[in-house]
């Protein structure tokens, strides 16, 4: 489903999906942190590890709309109080 609304937000847009949810969600609220760019890219970004305790890789899927959001606690907050107004 995620990735069919990631989809249509960009047909209508014309926008790459991480831009339009930038441009429209997160810089409105407030929420300077959050992100649908590539984890490993971003500084400051948990990583996972394994079951013995080593890095594991991070992964890129196609569904970043399902998959892809990276937010502080503060940002999912602002995103929590934006629903109740």
């Amino acid at each position: 489903g995620y990735l069919v609304l990631q989809a249509l937000v960009q047909d209508v847009t014309g926008m790459p999906f991480a831009t339009w949810v930038q441009d429209s969600v997160f810089r409105p609220l407030g929420m300077r942190r959050a992100s649908y760019a590539y984890l490993g890219s971003l500084d400051n970004a948990s990583r996972s590890f394994d079951a013995g305790g080593a890095l594991a890789p991070t992964y890129r899927y196609a569904a970043a709309g399902a998959t892809g959001l990276s937010a502080s606690a503060s940002d999912l907050i602002a995103f929590a109080r934006a629903q109740l107004e």
